[in-house]
């Protein structure tokens, strides 16, 4: 696992060392072992290593035997043996043992389909010289490994992080203020665009060309959830998945480093422990709890460590949230609004004082329905009864149970709250799903706290339609095939697998994940909707495939994630720090009375703002962070 940047100008022009320097620099965390440079009369690539595979071999950039074609990547390709093969029969000749030599020989023999072939994780950069200058950008199926571009006065450059970029002096650092209210939609600025105007992201699944001054990107990969698999019986589905997914743990397993395993109480993760006890006796587990009881799973996870004899690390975490979040905000690049970076970030940090690589549970519920929204979208994907009246009717009484309650009741009032709201509001079922995962769900929500000018300016930017417009882009036409397809492009892809690389990554530590496996990804979707959920249970076929491999409680428990005590933080300590640095100096951006009646909401329990007040916290640390440059440090 790595970083690198690079820049690429259409016509011969000096390439600057030192700019390529500034911008590995700021890659350090993602590669702390090693360093390289190439540069020409039109191309310069700077690249960061952590070294994982071919450890004494595999310096970055290379090239193939003539020096016409080089490459910076970032990633892990498993079945790179088996390619180096064919093409060692084919006669390309290698010099390392590494997996991005592979990479380098097969665009040689097949060019960009080269992607076609790869199994693994992977953002790269390939600088083809000997066409006449042509540079490829790729990264994989799933959206591991991030990479982005700017394009800016005959110029192209991109990295591994934002903050790379940003030492290009063409660059200028502006916010791209139509992403800010998508951003608080969604918790994340939605791809292909960034909260840096300029800014791209290379969206997964896709490769970018650049040839003669031209930029074009095209997707090469698309889940398909059309052609169902159909077996004699459903412990047939079983077998599969098992045979898949121990498969792929054991694929991601290779390394010249020692390699552990993130632990939680789900079954997700669980399942990767059986599978990797199964090819190795000595795995290490690690698991992050908190003081709170409700919040903390390292009791179920400690049962699975104990079944399998793992060498087994927890810590209990009591995170200063506003004290560690200008350091996450500097590793992010952008607002990011998800505070489960926080115990994922410890996580990361434990795990990287004994192991280098790590397998996670990712992936799981995207691919087999193990979110409980996904029961309310599919029963009510079709629904025209009751009408939207008495919807609203419905959200009203559940809001007034809501603030009367405290505890569980709560929670559950709450959510049928905005069921009902979701429900009265967006009689399109595309549109409703949108909403029902939406941090601030209206546009009133958003002039509340929107400043006036800013909130003129975006008034015609409908943030749900972003992700509405998926629905039509997917290959599925069950309700659940669809909104399992939208999520795998959305909330995976743009979320959860972001925080896995940052935090990783900002500790110098290698995720790997076998459940973006993209076969058995594939094997996921092809098997029929109406087994992947039950009316009582998530992910049916998941639990029953590993019911003797684990636990009880791990197998028939509900799903916790990374959850935290933020909420009642937020009402007591935390509170007045919060609201004295979000309303310390005029923002261009917010409502300062609309801030503070966020906090009075939210102390006296009219209203559980906690997402909406931590999406401010954060956005107002980058922007004083990447844009006025002048770290807030701490702030309590």
């Amino acid at each position: 696992m790595c970083g690198f940047a690079g820049i690429v100008y259409d016509e011969a022009r000096p390439i600057d060392r030192g700019l390529l320097g500034r911008m590995a620099e700021t890659l350090r965390h993602r590669g702390p072992d090693d360093e390289g440079f190439y540069t020409d009369e039109r191309a310069g690539l700077a690249f960061r290593r952590l070294s994982i595979i071919d450890i004494e071999g595999g310096h970055q950039p290379l090239s193939n035997e003539d020096g016409t074609i080089w490459i910076v990547f970032n990633g892990e390709i498993y079945n790179f043996k088996e390619l180096r093969g064919r093409l060692e029969r084919a006669g390309h000749r290698f010099r390392t043992e590494s997996d991005t030599e592979t990479i380098v020989h097969l665009y040689e023999e097949v060019g960009p389909a080269a992607v076609d072939h790869l199994r693994g994780m992977f953002a790269f950069a390939i600088w083809d010289r000997g066409k006449g200058g042509k540079l490829m950008l790729a990264r994989d199926r799933a959206g591991k490994k991030p990479l982005y571009y700017a394009e800016r006065d005959g110029a192209i450059a991109f990295a591994s992080e934002i903050k790379a970029l940003l030492e290009w002096p063409a660059l200028p650092r502006e916010v791209e203020t139509d992403a800010i209210g998508h951003y608080l939609t969604y918790g994340y600025t939605p791809s292909p665009g960034s909260m840096f105007r300029h800014v791209q992201k290379l969206e997964p699944a896709h490769y970018l060309i650049r040839d003669r001054g031209r930029s074009s990107a095209r997707r090469y990969w698309q889940l398909d959830y059309r052609d169902k698999l159909i077996l004699p019986r459903r412990e047939d589905y079983l077998d599969l998945i098992r045979e898949k997914t121990k498969e792929a743990t054991r694929l991601r397993m290779v390394a010249d480093v020692p390699i552990g395993v993130f632990l939680s109480g789900g079954v997700d993760s669980g399942s990767v422990v059986s599978c990797m006890c199964a090819e190795h006796e000595d795995v290490q587990s690690f698991s992050i709890g908190f003081q709170e009881s409700e919040f903390s799973e390292l009791p179920i996870a400690r049962q699975v460590a104990t079944r399998y004899g793992t060498r087994h690390r927890e810590h209990v975490v009591r995170p200063d949230a506003l004290a560690i979040l200008p350091k996450l905000v500097w590793h992010y690049d952008e607002p990011f609004a998800d505070f489960s970076s926080i115990p994922t970030y410890y996580v990361a940090s434990l795990t990287r004082q004994d192991v280098t690589v790590a397998l996670t549970g990712d992936g799981g519920d995207e691919s087999f329905a193990g979110y409980p929204r996904y029961r309310h979208g599919r029963a009510t994907w079709g629904w025209s009864w009751p009408p939207p009246a008495l919807w609203g009717m419905a959200a009203r009484a559940a809001g007034f149970a809501e603030r009367r309650v405290a505890g569980t009741g709560r929670e559950r009032f709450a959510a049928a709250r905005r069921f009902a709201e979701a429900m009265h509001g967006y009689p399109d079922p595309r549109r409703r799903h949108a909403r029902w995962i939406a941090l601030y769900h209206s546009d009133a929500e958003k002039e509340g706290v929107l400043s006036p000018e800013l909130w003129e300016g975006r008034r015609d930017h409908d943030s749900v339609a972003l992700l509405a417009d998926r629905f039509d882009q997917v290959l599925a036409d069950d309700p659940l095939d669809r909104i399992l397809a939208v999520d795998v492009e959305t909330y995976l892809a743009q979320d959860l697998l972001v925080k896995m690389d940052v935090a990783t990554m900002a500790t110098s530590l290698e995720a790997r994940s076998p459940y973006l496996d993209h076969e058995l990804m594939e094997l996921a979707a092809r098997i029929p909707a109406s087994m992947k959920l039950e009316s009582r249970r998530t992910k049916p076929l998941l639990r029953d495939a590993w019911r003797s491999a684990l636990p009880a409680d791990v197998v028939m428990g509900p799903k916790v994630g990374f959850r935290m005590p933020i909420e009642r933080w937020f009402r007591s300590e935390l509170r007045g720090p919060a609201e004295a640095f979000l309303a310390e100096r005029p923002s261009p951006y917010w409502r300062r009375e609309g801030i503070r009646a966020l906090f009075r909401e939210h102390a006296a329990g009219i209203e559980n703002h906690t997402f909406r007040i931590w999406a401010l916290l954060w956005f107002e640390v980058w922007r004083r962070t990447f844009i006025e440059r002048d770290p807030p440090g701490s702030l309590v």
